[in-house]
Protein backbone atom coordinates (compact mmCIF):
# COMPACT_ATOMS: atom_id res chain seq x y z
CA UNK A 1 0.00 0.00 0.00
CA UNK A 2 2.66 2.57 0.26
CA UNK A 3 4.36 1.67 -2.60
CA UNK A 4 1.31 2.20 -4.19
CA UNK A 5 0.96 5.69 -2.52
CA UNK A 6 4.58 6.50 -3.12
CA UNK A 7 4.60 5.49 -6.38
CA UNK A 8 1.22 7.65 -7.18
CA UNK A 9 2.57 10.66 -5.61
CA UNK A 10 5.86 10.08 -7.76
CA UNK A 11 3.85 9.61 -10.78
CA UNK A 12 1.85 12.99 -10.01
CA UNK A 13 4.72 15.33 -9.57
CA UNK A 14 6.40 13.75 -12.48
CA UNK A 15 2.90 15.00 -14.58
CA UNK A 16 2.83 18.26 -12.88
CA UNK A 17 6.75 18.92 -13.50
CA UNK A 18 6.31 18.18 -17.12
CA UNK A 19 2.87 20.53 -17.62
CA UNK A 20 5.27 23.68 -15.95
CA UNK A 21 8.21 22.80 -17.81
CA UNK A 22 5.83 22.96 -21.08
CA UNK A 23 4.16 26.29 -20.10
CA UNK A 24 8.20 27.60 -18.77
CA UNK A 25 9.28 26.77 -22.40
CA UNK A 26 6.06 28.36 -24.46
CA UNK A 27 6.40 31.07 -22.20
CA UNK A 28 9.94 32.13 -23.30
CA UNK A 29 9.18 31.45 -26.32
CA UNK A 30 6.15 33.74 -26.52
CA UNK A 31 8.19 36.18 -25.41
CA UNK A 32 11.24 35.76 -27.17
CA UNK A 33 10.24 35.03 -30.67
CA UNK A 34 6.66 35.32 -31.39
CA UNK A 35 6.09 38.60 -30.09
CA UNK A 36 9.79 40.13 -31.66
CA UNK A 37 7.70 40.71 -34.67
CA UNK A 38 5.09 43.04 -32.72
CA UNK A 39 7.91 44.45 -30.72
CA UNK A 40 9.56 45.86 -34.22
CA UNK A 41 6.10 46.83 -35.63
CA UNK A 42 5.37 48.97 -32.04
CA UNK A 43 8.60 50.31 -32.39
CA UNK A 44 7.81 51.50 -36.48
CA UNK A 45 3.78 52.38 -34.42
CA UNK A 46 5.92 54.92 -32.37
CA UNK A 47 8.10 56.32 -35.12
CA UNK A 48 4.74 56.83 -37.23
CA UNK A 49 3.05 58.08 -34.21
CA UNK A 50 5.63 60.87 -33.73
CA UNK A 51 5.63 61.75 -37.01
CA UNK A 52 1.58 62.08 -36.95
CA UNK A 53 2.30 64.28 -33.77
CA UNK A 54 3.89 66.71 -36.47
CA UNK A 55 1.00 67.03 -39.20
CA UNK A 56 -0.50 70.28 -38.29
CA UNK A 57 -3.34 70.20 -41.21
CA UNK A 58 -6.35 68.33 -39.87
CA UNK A 59 -7.04 66.45 -43.04
CA UNK A 60 -3.69 65.60 -43.37
CA UNK A 61 -3.53 64.18 -39.53
CA UNK A 62 -6.95 61.81 -40.68
CA UNK A 63 -5.68 60.44 -43.86
CA UNK A 64 -1.97 59.77 -42.10
CA UNK A 65 -4.18 57.75 -39.53
CA UNK A 66 -6.27 56.13 -41.75
CA UNK A 67 -3.96 55.46 -44.19
CA UNK A 68 -0.92 54.49 -42.23
CA UNK A 69 -1.53 53.80 -38.40
CA UNK A 70 -4.61 52.08 -38.53
CA UNK A 71 -4.34 49.69 -40.92
CA UNK A 72 -0.78 49.33 -38.89
CA UNK A 73 -2.31 48.48 -36.34
CA UNK A 74 -5.24 46.41 -37.72
CA UNK A 75 -2.40 43.77 -38.60
CA UNK A 76 -0.71 43.67 -35.40
CA UNK A 77 -4.08 43.15 -33.87
CA UNK A 78 -4.09 40.73 -36.80
CA UNK A 79 -0.89 39.03 -35.65
CA UNK A 80 -1.66 38.68 -31.61
CA UNK A 81 -5.17 37.16 -32.94
CA UNK A 82 -3.14 34.54 -34.84
CA UNK A 83 -0.22 34.05 -32.52
CA UNK A 84 -3.54 33.02 -30.15
CA UNK A 85 -4.25 30.08 -32.56
CA UNK A 86 -0.24 28.28 -32.07
CA UNK A 87 -0.52 28.43 -28.32
CA UNK A 88 -1.09 25.06 -26.52
CA UNK A 89 -0.45 26.38 -22.29
CA UNK A 90 -3.65 27.85 -20.57
CA UNK A 91 -1.22 30.28 -18.94
CA UNK A 92 0.27 31.51 -21.99
CA UNK A 93 -2.89 31.61 -23.58
CA UNK A 94 -4.31 33.32 -20.87
CA UNK A 95 -1.62 36.13 -21.29
CA UNK A 96 -1.79 36.62 -25.36
CA UNK A 97 -6.07 36.92 -24.39
CA UNK A 98 -5.20 39.91 -22.91
CA UNK A 99 -2.68 41.48 -25.33
CA UNK A 100 -5.56 40.61 -27.96
CA UNK A 101 -8.26 42.73 -26.66
CA UNK A 102 -5.59 45.43 -25.73
CA UNK A 103 -5.00 45.33 -29.53
CA UNK A 104 -8.65 45.13 -30.32
CA UNK A 105 -9.15 48.12 -28.11
CA UNK A 106 -6.57 49.65 -29.83
CA UNK A 107 -8.23 49.18 -33.23
CA UNK A 108 -11.53 50.71 -31.84
CA UNK A 109 -9.78 53.30 -30.84
CA UNK A 110 -7.82 54.88 -34.08
CA UNK A 111 -10.75 53.97 -35.92
CA UNK A 112 -12.55 56.46 -33.62
CA UNK A 113 -9.88 58.98 -33.59
CA UNK A 114 -9.97 59.12 -37.23
CA UNK A 115 -13.28 59.51 -36.88
CA UNK A 116 -12.70 62.50 -34.89
CA UNK A 117 -9.88 63.72 -37.41
CA UNK A 118 -12.23 63.80 -40.16
CA UNK A 119 -15.24 65.92 -38.52
CA UNK A 120 -12.76 68.55 -37.66
CA UNK A 121 -11.88 68.81 -40.97
CA UNK A 122 -12.55 72.27 -42.51
CA UNK A 123 -15.07 74.14 -42.93
CA UNK A 124 -16.30 72.24 -39.16
CA UNK A 125 -20.09 72.93 -37.97
CA UNK A 126 -21.14 73.40 -34.90
CA UNK A 127 -23.15 69.84 -35.06
CA UNK A 128 -19.59 68.39 -36.23
CA UNK A 129 -17.86 69.80 -33.57
CA UNK A 130 -20.46 68.61 -31.01
CA UNK A 131 -19.76 64.96 -32.58
CA UNK A 132 -16.31 64.97 -32.22
CA UNK A 133 -16.67 65.75 -28.93
CA UNK A 134 -18.59 63.16 -28.27
CA UNK A 135 -16.56 60.52 -30.23
CA UNK A 136 -13.36 62.22 -28.10
CA UNK A 137 -15.12 60.51 -24.91
CA UNK A 138 -15.24 56.95 -26.19
CA UNK A 139 -11.25 57.62 -27.16
CA UNK A 140 -10.31 58.97 -23.80
CA UNK A 141 -12.33 55.57 -22.69
CA UNK A 142 -11.16 53.38 -24.84
CA UNK A 143 -7.24 55.01 -24.24
CA UNK A 144 -8.21 54.12 -20.48
CA UNK A 145 -9.32 50.95 -21.16
CA UNK A 146 -6.13 49.98 -23.70
CA UNK A 147 -3.83 51.26 -20.20
CA UNK A 148 -5.07 49.64 -18.06
CA UNK A 149 -4.88 46.21 -19.72
CA UNK A 150 -1.49 47.32 -20.85
CA UNK A 151 -0.55 47.21 -17.01
CA UNK A 152 -2.79 43.69 -16.79
CA UNK A 153 -0.47 42.10 -19.25
CA UNK A 154 2.73 43.48 -17.89
CA UNK A 155 1.54 42.26 -14.51
CA UNK A 156 0.24 38.62 -15.31
CA UNK A 157 3.82 38.06 -17.86
CA UNK A 158 5.99 39.18 -14.52
CA UNK A 159 3.74 37.11 -12.65
CA UNK A 160 3.77 33.92 -14.87
CA UNK A 161 7.61 34.94 -15.29
CA UNK A 162 8.15 34.21 -11.25
CA UNK A 163 5.69 31.40 -10.96
CA UNK A 164 7.86 29.34 -13.96
CA UNK A 165 11.03 30.87 -12.64
CA UNK A 166 11.74 31.89 -16.32
CA UNK A 167 12.14 36.09 -15.60
CA UNK A 168 16.25 35.54 -16.28
CA UNK A 169 15.48 33.65 -19.78
CA UNK A 170 12.94 36.79 -20.98
CA UNK A 171 14.05 39.05 -23.44
CA UNK A 172 13.44 42.68 -22.06
CA UNK A 173 10.95 45.12 -23.68
CA UNK A 174 8.05 43.01 -23.89
CA UNK A 175 5.45 44.67 -26.17
CA UNK A 176 4.94 48.40 -25.04
CA UNK A 177 1.99 49.79 -25.28
CA UNK A 178 1.15 51.38 -28.58
CA UNK A 179 0.79 55.48 -28.55
CA UNK A 180 -2.53 56.66 -28.33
Amino acid sequence: MKRLIFSTTLLMLFLLSACSSKTADELVKYNNEDLQVINKETKQMYAMYQEFQTIDDPKKQFQYMDEKLLPLMKKMSKKTNDIQKNLETEDVRNLNAIMNKEFDTMVDLYEKQAGVLKLLIPPVSEEEQNQAEEIYKDVQKLSKKSDDMGEKYSDKLRDLADKYDVSKGLKPNSVPIPPQ
